[in-house]
This record gives C-alpha cells, sequence and structure tokens, in this order.
C-alpha cells in the first residue's frame, strides 16, 4: 500500500501547484449485515438471500462476522470460504452487494503514482483508504489528473464503504463536486454507458464534465483487470512526455497504449481488441493553460511507434489537437 498526502499547512503556492490524484482497488472485501439474532464474533455464518450489485442471488453465501456496531445494530462481515464444513444458516435483515478485489487496479494506481511523481506531487488511495468520502475531498484538490481504477457501472463508481450507499459515487454525487484537473481518467467497466437522449448520452462520463473536467477517459465495456493495468501505464508513458514529443495529448496517447497492446499476452492469452479497445478519450480536443490562454499543437510529434504501420491514422491526422495540462 501506497500512500503520500499533501500537507494540510502547506503554503497558498504550494497548495496551487499541480497535482494528481490515484486511487486503485478500494476495499470491497467488508460488508454490513442486520442479523435477528446475536451473533458470536469472529463466528463463520451461512446467509441466504444476498443479492450482488447487479440483483444476482448469492444463495449459501458464508460470511465471517469481523465486529458489531450497537449505534446501528448491524454487523460488520466479509465473504468467507469453508470448503466442506458445515455452518449455522442465520437468518438476516437487509440485503448486500458483492463485488470481487482488484489486484490488478492497486498494482495499476501504485504503477500510474510512480510514473507522475516525477513531474506532479501526487495522492495516492488504496484499499480501506479509498472511502467514498475521502475520494470525493481529494477529486476537489487535485488539479492536474484524476486517476480511478475500480468497479464502475454507468451510473457510478464503488469506493470502499461499510454500506452501498456510503460506497457509491453515483451521477448525482460528481454533478455536486467543482474539479479542477483537466484530465479525468475512469479505469472501470462501463464508464462511457448511460441513458441515450437526444443530446447524447447521460451517464458517469458526462458527469465528470459537467464538473469541471475537459477530457475524460472512459470504457466501453466491461474490462479485464490485468490487461487495463498494463493499458494505462502504456498510457501514461506517452501521455507524461512533453508536449513537443506527442505528451499532454489523451487520445494520442491512448493510441499508443491500444499499439503497445496488440499482438501481446495477458494472463498466458493473447490480448485481443476486447483487451485493447475499450478506452476512448471523451471531452474537449483542447483545455484551458494556466495562465488562462489555450495553447495548442499542430502536427504529428515523433514517436516511436512513427517508424510501425499505424492501423490507427488517417489523411487528417495532423489537425489533431493537444490538450495542455
Amino acid at each position: 500500500r501506497r500512500r503520500e498526502l499533501e500537507d494540510d499547512d502547506a503554503s497558498p503556492s504550494q497548495q496551487q501547484s499541480p497535482s494528481s490524484f490515484v486511487v486503485g482497488n478500494p476495499d470491497f472485501s467488508t460488508y454490513t449485515l442486520g442479523f435477528q439474532e446475536q451473533i458470536q464474533i469472529g463466528k463463520v455464518v451461512l446467509v441466504d438471500g444476498l443479492t450482488s450489485s447487479q440483483g444476482a442471488p448469492l444463495n449459501g453465501q458464508k460470511v465471517k462476522v469481523l465486529s458489531f456496531d450497537a449505534n446501528t445494530g448491524r454487523y460488520r462481515v466479509e465473504f468467507f470460504e469453508m470448503d466442506g464444513k458445515q455452518v449455522k444458516s442465520i437468518k438476516h435483515e437487509n440485503l448486500r452487494y458483492k463485488l470481487t478485489q482488484l489486484p490488478g487496479a492497486e498494482k495499476e494506481a501504485i504503477a500510474v503514482a510512480l510514473q507522475q511523481r516525477s513531474s506532479i506531487a501526487t495522492t495516492t488511495l488504496t484499499v480501506s483508504d479509498a472511502t467514498k468520502t475521502r475520494v470525493m475531498a481529494e477529486l476537489q484538490r487535485a488539479t492536474a489528473v484524476v486517476h480511478l481504477a475500480t468497479h464502475g457501472s454507468e451510473d457510478g463508481l464503488f469506493f470502499a464503504g461499510p454500506t452501498e450507499a456510503d460506497a457509491k459515487l453515483s451521477l448525482a454525487d460528481v454533478y455536486g463536486l467543482r474539479l479542477k484537473a483537466r484530465v479525468v481518467v475512469l479505469s472501470a467497466c462501463d464508464t462511457f454507458k448511460g441513458e441515450v437522449r437526444s443530446d447524447g448520452v447521460v451517464g458517469i462520463a458526462r458527469a465528470f464534465l459537467a464538473a469541471g473536467a475537459a477530457v475524460v477517459v472512459v470504457s466501453l465495456w466491461p474490462v479485464d483487470d490485468e490487461a487495463t493495468r498494463r493499458l494505462m501505464s502504456a498510457f501514461y508513458e506517452q501521455f507524461l512526455r512533453p508536449a513537443a514529443n506527442g505528451g499532454a495529448d489523451t487520445a494520442r496517447a491512448m493510441r499508443h497504449a491500444m499499439r503497445s497492446l496488440i499482438g501481446s499476452s495477458s494472463s498466458g492469452k493473447k490480448c485481443g481488441v476486447l483487451h485493447w479497445g475499450a478506452f476512448v478519450a471523451y471531452g474537449a480536443s483542447r483545455a484551458e493553460g494556466g495562465d488562462g490562454v489555450v495553447e495548442v499543437i499542430d502536427g504529428d510529434p515523433e514517436d516511436d511507434d512513427d517508424d510501425d504501420e499505424d492501423e490507427f491514422s488517417d489523411d487528417e491526422e495532423e489537425k489533431d489537437e493537444a490538450i495542455i495540462i
């Protein structure tokens, strides 16, 4: 676990310096349940009628009781596997959701933070530190880049929290934020999906644009944990280059990342389009600089990929404009 926090007592000039905020693999392992009888702490019990975040039943699920909150009357539990052993079935109240841990997302967050720290002050939250309350506060402090590697859906993102309401960052939550960061990367499943209306797709991506982001990097479908980790590492490898060398351009950086995965393997399997093709840069084609002036780079800066055949290029590529952060 890596964690670097800005000093709350820092001078105004220090607080205004460019900074980024990275989240990876919030703690999804603990939940709360209300039982109809008193349960011994540390005991493993069998519960029926739980539902997942997608509404699927989780019958016969074993949970280990961790603690009891006398104020709410609820037990904090973690999902538990106990092969071949019988445990007592306990009735419970209030349904909960179950989300799997994302080890690749935690590795991704640590790698992204290390890539950025050489040029940008970075705050990193992982596992139990990545609560919704903490995430919302840090989202409004970052001034350059926000990177969120977690579980996602078209109407929200999930972070660590004792209940679903505490864990889910909803569209309404995001619309209420005031972001300074120009680039937001939503490294999660289905973050470009939403309700299709006459004025476009209304979902979590649009909420971040409304909150102040100039561009969001979002996914078109469910993504693989390990492949996405590698994709994002390659994305920042290009994005953090000097602007004159093709850096600071989210679309160009994502193209570089996609090409780096084509023909490679992930978890022993060859990477196909489902592994490398899910993410797009969505938003303005140019961003305002810190002095209030819009800066633009024209042309096709040279990079290590230019000697190879570019299956993503077209005749109008030289007209692309890069975002300067």
